[in-house]
């Protein structure tokens, strides 16, 4: 429940507690609510005579020594100097001899030996701190007692800081750090029945190597005793309304979460919850739970002020709970942080149009809304950054991009959708009523006819030659494949998307060409180089086809080539060309599905050609070509399980990508397109490891793409890609 911010300044002496609550707190804490202690210092007071402890400790002595006095050669603990005195205790620097490493004592202080009361205590102390072993509660060597029987225990000697000291330096990220972990021991210490009862900045210590340790459990309470015997205690400026008034049975796991809410809000509002002259003032503040005032607000002090609230049944029911709204609150500030960054790649992009910054902030606003659904202000932002790239497409009369950016979300882009298709269907109409260009397209076209025909006139020789000179024939038969190869290679790789009619005469050449092979296929059936060709041929036209967005015919042709080189494969088992040919075949129509969405078909296709390629790089494993191949199918599956969001499975390709890869660029450093492929697979499993939270394993593939972008940017210093790619490393 949110507290009132508007109530009286806790410490205002000006109004007086309720009789009942005042008398309750005199007859509680009797003396001690009168003295004029520091409202940030530890106060106790005991209720009934102290019973034994209930763990089964044994106190036994222990040579201990002055680093001064003469060693007579059987000292356990030699003292070295004070580090810090309590009310009851002294805690040095020592010296274990028995393993020779240095650890910190705590020893009740001369005088307190008679005292069975305060003897108590301290073994409860020990015992109870003692149970446990956890990574952020200091751990405890020992307990003993010295020949003249002054308590002792030793634990570990922490090299560091109070919390305290340094709160105030430390921004917001690194406070929240430390709470979170300071948690993660309180959690713990409730799951064995302990709560610690004091706890505060000044308890908690930062080592030097960033541990963060709880300490200081002399008031903690086993909740299975219900706190009988155990006095009440805490400090002032933080406890909870019940660590007040009492009785001791109150207090349980829900008390330090109030303490827990009390070091949030003193890390959000720079003083903590009650403020008072005295610690009797602060007292009578921190029973009637009036909270210091503050101008702060969001959140951070709403967390605060839900673990603060007067009743335990409004509080957080656990410390996880009080910890998850906390990291809710860090993802919240994570994502507005990368919708900032993607606004910031929006209007940079905005001023040349830029397509890399447009999708950088694509990436940005969706990373932004993934982290936290409801960021109203990324939602925004990926909209208008829809909005301005198709406008860019639409600008440079790249159209077909300007839909599929826009169609991801098409009620929220209907004016430039619209726009779009308007513009799209201009161009093919204009490009139907430019025929004379098309003298242009026809040109070439006769040029690579002549190519074709020229080869037809050379296989007509050679047959013709080919009972005399079979041997010649063969020869003159693959140099007119060849010719022919070479001109499917120019029809495919030129540029002639810009000349108009262009297409129809690229598809005439094509089925020209199918018609060549097929032609082969017939005469020479058994001929399984004729089918490796006409295989080929059919790739070819699935290439071609899924580049000019004719996908069911780039469907029927990669389908076309894969029965081929099945047939082949299955025919021909020792000439492993066949299947590695069957697995490119499937890997590029695993690709054509991928990009119409297609998933389930897409992962088929896939994972069929990751068989074949397992297979050859098992039987053939010094062969690059197998790994390279099979690398590249496992990052194409990468991406598509993360387009389905099925994060593990993705991980697990990457994974295979990279050992492969790796594998590769162990034996051959010079190849960087085997350094440009692993880069790539660890920026992207990267991305994944972020996006689920495994930011130190994220790093980790962060920087070995950043070693090995470093090592293509020197290796090849013309080549603007590896610098782009370097640069979006760094700023993941």
């Amino acid at each position: 429940m949110r507290q009132d911010k508007t109530h009286l300044r806790a410490g205002d002496t000006t109004h007086v507690l309720p009789d009942e609550i005042a008398a309750t707190i005199q007859r509680t804490w009797g003396e001690a609510a009168n003295v004029s202690a520091r409202i940030d210092a530890t106060i106790t007071v005991q209720l009934m005579p102290a019973t034994p402890p209930k763990q089964n400790v044994v106190v036994s002595e222990r040579r201990v020594r002055d680093a001064e006095q003469p060693d007579p050669g059987d000292t356990e603990y030699e003292l070295n100097r004070v580090l810090g005195r309590g009310g009851m205790g002294v805690v040095y620097q020592a010296r274990q001899a028995s393993i020779g490493r240095s650890v910190a004592l705590k020893m009740l202080k001369s005088g307190t030996g008679g005292d069975v009361r305060q003897q108590h205590k301290f073994i409860e102390e020990a015992a109870v701190t003692g149970e446990l072993d956890h990574p952020n509660i200091v751990p405890i060597y020992d307990l003993g007692q010295t020949s003249d029987g002054r308590l002792f225990y030793a634990m570990k000697q922490v090299r560091g800081t109070p919390w305290k000291d340094v709160l105030r330096q430390r921004t917001m990220a690194e406070n929240l750090h430390v709470l979170i972990r300071v948690a993660d021991a309180v959690a713990f210490a409730h799951s064995r029945g302990v709560v610690h009862r004091d706890l505060k900045p000044e308890n908690i210590m930062l080592g030097e190597f960033g541990e963060v340790l709880v300490m200081d459990w002399g008031l903690a309470i086993a909740t299975s005793a219900g706190g009988v015997g155990a006095g009440i205690g805490g400090t002032p400026c933080y406890m909870a309304p019940e660590m007040v008034t009492g009785p001791t049975s109150a207090i349980g796991p829900h008390s330090d979460i109030y303490l827990l809410g009390a070091i949030l809000y003193e890390i959000v509002t720079g003083t903590p919850p009650h403020l008072a002259e005295t610690a009797a003032q602060c007292l009578s503040v921190a029973a009637r739970n009036e909270i210091t005032p503050t101008t702060q607000e969001g959140e951070l002090i709403d967390i605060a002020l839900h673990a603060l609230a007067t009743s335990p049944a409004e509080r957080y029911r656990t410390v996880q709970e009080f910890q998850a709204a906390i990291r809710r609150y860090e993802s919240h500030t994570e994502s507005i942080a990368a919708a900032a960054r993607a606004g910031e790649e929006l209007a940079k992009a905005a001023e040349n149009n830029a397509y890399d910054r447009f999708a950088t902030a694509l990436f940005g606003f969706q990373n932004a809304i993934e982290l936290w659904d409801s960021n109203t202000d990324a939602r925004a932002g990926l909209t208008k950054t829809r909005t301005a790239y198709a406008t860019a497409a639409l600008d440079k009369g790249d159209y077909d991009l300007g839909l599929s950016i826009v169609g991801a979300d098409p009620d929220q882009h209907q004016g430039i959708r619209q726009r779009l298709q308007d513009a799209q269907q201009e161009r093919n109409a204009r490009q139907q009523r430019l025929r004379s260009v098309r003298r242009t397209a026809a040109g070439l076209a006769l040029g690579l006819v002549v190519v074709m025909s020229v080869a037809l006139v050379w296989i007509m020789r050679a047959e013709r030659r080919a009972r005399e000179q079979r041997d010649i024939a063969r020869v003159q038969q693959q140099l007119a494949r060849d010719a022919v190869d070479q001109m499917l290679t120019e029809v495919g790789e030129q540029q002639l998307e810009d000349v108009p009619q262009m297409e129809s005469v690229r598809r005439s050449l094509l089925n020209k060409a199918l018609t060549f092979y097929l032609r082969f296929l017939d005469e020479q059936p058994e001929d399984p180089s004729v089918r490796v060709e006409t295989a080929r041929a059919y790739h070819r036209v699935g290439d071609i086809s899924k580049m000019l967005g004719r996908q069911r015919e780039a469907d029927e042709a990669y389908h076309r080539a894969i029965t081929l080189f099945e047939q082949l494969a299955s025919e021909f088992p020792d000439q492993p060309i066949y299947a590695q040919r069957l697995a490119e075949s499937q890997n590029f129509l695993g690709e054509l599905y991928r990009t119409i969405g297609d998933s389930e078909r897409a992962e088929a296709q896939y994972l069929q050609a990751l068989g074949q390629q397992r297979r050859l790089v098992e039987t053939s494993p010094l062969v690059p070509a197998y790994r390279q191949e099979m690398a590249r199918t496992s990052y194409n599956l990468g991406l598509l399980y993360w387009s389905m969001n099925q994060r593990e499975k993705a991980r697990d390709a990457y994974d295979r990508a990279i050992d492969e890869l790796s594998t590769l660029v162990e034996s051959q450093g010079h190849d960087l397109a085997n350094k440009q492929g692993l880069a790539r697979a660890y920026l992207n499993r990267g991305f994944l490891n972020r996006g689920t939270d495994r930011l130190e394993q994220a790093r980790q593939d962060y920087d070995q793409a950043i070693a090995l972008l470093k090592e293509l940017t020197h290796a090849a210093p013309k080549t603007a890609e590896y610098k782009y790619e370097l640069a979006t490393v760094l700023n993941n």
